[in-house]
């Protein structure tokens, strides 16, 4: 026999439809709830994959007609409206398009040991790409445990934490690769956190010399380079841009910062990346775990553009009052 609902249940469900309803105005009105992502995109159509279109016609229950927004992974917002409301393959409609949105005034590159425990570099993905990351690099040193990561697992990751911090750029994810391979030859500000100093290699304070970095002559900082995802930013060689304005991401200076694994870098891996004129720099007092440590780079960097951009809105104002 089937059960006959309760006061409780029907509650629930009253309560369940009439959210679903909101959201279904607050589209017609032009009011998104959620953001979409594809890379499907010729001309003004888009076509949504199937786990999008599910979740775009099943779970929320829109309909032709509705407004809706889209990233690309490349650093454009779209603003579209629903043209196939098919739950395996919806097609939308491209009306206007914003550059540049949700980006940031830098190319940052994190090469990140892969930890022991890949819950804690799943975290790490994340919140790096909430705060701004544009390429992670797994590397894997004498001291790493785990040796290898899903990358598309990664990858969606990646891109469920874009759509909800409303970001555009979703970040290149690389194969896993030998630090000691990774650090050579490589160009822009390059860092290296780690735990044991010299007196020949003195670490420098990572927020200094961020900071020191950017108030540098931009046309001198190199730019970012070429990516091979087509999820991430494309990028080539130009000089960097003025510092508090969004820029194109082939005008923005190339950070790298380098994280190793727990128990940090041998002996002779850091004596390679010095060789290759990567600048060791530590993070505070504090002993910090792989992702934190490099969580704690990414927001670094992320709060030094922030006060750079208010240093020059404050000068823009004086300027002006001066006038």
């Amino acid at each position: 026999m089937t059960k006959e609902p309760n006061r409780d249940d029907i509650f629930f469900l009253s309560f369940c439809n009439c959210q679903i309803n909101k959201i279904h105005y607050l589209c017609k009105q032009g009011h998104t709830m959620a953001i979409f992502y594809s890379d499907q995109i010729i001309g003004d159509k888009v076509v949504l994959s199937q786990e999008e279109s599910m979740h775009c016609v099943k779970v929320l229950r829109h309909v032709k007609g509705d407004r809706l927004e889209l990233i690309d992974g490349k650093g454009s917002l779209y603003h579209c409206v629903l043209e196939l409301a098919h739950s395996k393959a919806a097609e939308l409609r491209i009306v206007s398009q914003e550059e540049d949105w949700g980006g940031h005034n830098y190319f940052l590159e994190m090469a990140v040991c892969p930890t022991k425990n890949i819950e804690r570099y799943e975290y790490f993905i994340e919140k790096a790409v909430e705060l701004s990351v544009d390429r992670i690099v797994p590397v894997i040193g004498e001291h790493s445990e785990r040796k290898n990561v899903k990358i598309e697992r990664l990858q969606k990751i990646a891109i469920s934490a874009a759509k909800q911090s409303r970001k555009a750029y979703i970040p290149q994810i690389d194969e896993a690769i030998k630090l000691t391979d990774y650090v050579k030859d490589k160009d822009g500000l390059k860092l290296m956190a780690y735990c044991f100093e010299d007196q020949a290699h003195l670490r420098r304070d990572l927020m200094k010399t961020l900071y020191q970095f950017f108030q540098q002559t931009p046309a001198s900082v190199p730019a970012a380079p070429a990516s091979t995802n087509a999820a991430s930013a494309s990028v080539s060689a130009a000089p960097a841009s003025t510092l508090g304005q969004p820029a194109p991401a082939s005008q923005k200076p190339l950070i790298r910062i380098l994280i190793g694994p727990e128990g940090d870098f041998s002996i002779s891996e850091a004596k390679l990346a010095l060789e290759q004129d990567w600048i060791p720099v530590h993070l505070g007092s504090s002993r910090l775990r792989t992702e934190t440590a490099a969580l704690t780079c990414v927001e670094a960097l992320y709060l030094t553009d922030m006060l750079l951009a208010d240093d020059l809105d404050r000068k823009v104002y004086t300027d002006l009052d001066n006038l």
